[in-house]
């Protein structure tokens, strides 16, 4: 950036005025260790260096804080989680996450009211939490507390009371895409500690019960049951594991139409089934795609769907056509063998015919020999 300056215009003198409250201090230190093998990165440079670093792209120096970060004790864990997320620091937050503090749900939830914790995007969030679910949850099966969950009452994980249909479910909001981005900002804004669910349309407790048992160890088994509605809250809520176990039992699931199944396969991506489908015996039939287009659901699904499947169909209809042709081309083959094996039959019986006069003209030939030596 600067160096091509320098060059083209002769300059040796540049005025740095970014990043934004430029320092003379903080620029010598970070050129010291840039230029300097000795020259430590500590916990009073670290914060300006990863930023001058980041802005002037000096991968090095970005890599020796990162270090000195996972490695330091001093700089607070709650100061460190801001630099780790936004400057992709890889070594200090594997060390973070392997920390003891971090995989206590209580220091989360603390974590969450601070103001760093609002600095965070959206994904590290979601890390944080699923790292103490994580823990929590390998401590629960290795002491072999695997009975299905019971969400009548709080745990140490959960941090949002659901209410659906009256009734109270305790839950980890963070499990959810959707709870973790519209309903946890709002319980640590406001302090709220309850909410009353009344999405998707005609929500129901027990099936809602039964999403999260889904989610949580033992996790409860996806059936011909439950898959329906499984599928419509894992979809609305964004509990992107639960749509993936529906698929992998769905591609297996034969009672219902290909139609029907191909319509919430599109619907909700559910790339198994989509696959398992195109691939079937069925959808290589030309009736049996064509037959297909004329059904209801057919209108429903993507146009991406619809290419699929026509192309399954053209392909079908080509290959009809191609063995069609060769069945025409064989039947021309067996006719012109016929009309061979019928001329060749003609020639033999002229060839016969002509041995026979040939041979009859001998004899005749021979009798008139005979009789002039007779007399």
């Amino acid at each position: 950036m600067l160096l091509g300056e320098f060059i083209e215009g002769h300059q040796q003198e540049v005025t740095l005025t970014v990043p934004e409250n430029l320092k003379y201090d903080e620029f010598v230190a970070f050129l010291k260790v840039i230029y300097s093998p000795i020259q430590e990165v500590t916990a009073e440079t670290c914060g300006f260096l990863l930023k001058l670093a980041d802005f002037y792209q000096v991968e090095d120096v970005v890599q020796k804080c990162d270090k000195f970060l996972a490695n330091d004790s001093t700089v607070p864990i709650i100061e460190k989680l801001p630099l780790v997320d936004q400057f992709k620091l890889l070594e200090t937050k594997n060390a973070c996450l392997n920390l003891e503090e971090l995989k206590r749900p209580d220091f989360i939830r603390d974590f969450a009211k601070k103001p760093e914790y609002s600095e965070l995007s959206d994904g590290f969030k979601v890390i944080l939490f699923e790292n103490a679910l994580n823990s929590a949850v390998h401590k629960v099966v290795s002491r072999k507390v695997c009975k299905m969950a019971d969400f009548s009452v709080p745990t140490p994980l959960t941090d949002v009371v659901l209410i659906v249909e009256g009734k109270r479910l305790h839950y980890l909001a963070h499990h959810s895409e959707v709870f973790h981005k519209m309903l946890l900002g709002e319980f640590i804004e406001s302090q709220q500690q309850e909410v009353t669910l009344t999405e998707p349309e005609i929500l129901k407790y027990d099936e809602f019960e039964t999403l999260l048992k889904v989610i949580y160890p033992p996790h409860e088994e996806v059936t011909e049951d439950n898959y329906g509605f499984l599928l419509k809250l894992a979809d609305f809520y964004q509990v992107e594991e639960v749509v993936q176990k529906c698929d992998k039992f769905f591609k297996k699931y034969s009672k219902v139409t290909m139609i029907e199944k191909l319509y919430l396969a599109d619907k909700y991506k559910l790339m198994e089934t989509k696959s398992a489908c195109l691939n079937s015996v069925e959808l290589k039939k030309l009736h049996f795609v064509h037959d297909l287009t004329k059904k209801p659901e057919y209108k429903e699904i993507s146009a991406e769907l619809k290419i699929a499947l026509l192309e399954n169909g053209l392909n079908a209809a080509e290959n009809k056509i191609s063995l069609l042709e060769d069945l025409k081309n064989l039947a021309e083959s067996e006719k012109n063998l016929a009309e061979r094996r019928k001329n060749l039959a003609e020639s033999e019986k002229n060839l016969v015919e002509r041995e026979v006069a040939s041979l009859e003209h001998e004899v005749e030939s021979l009798v008139h020999e005979v009789a002039s030596l007779e007399h």
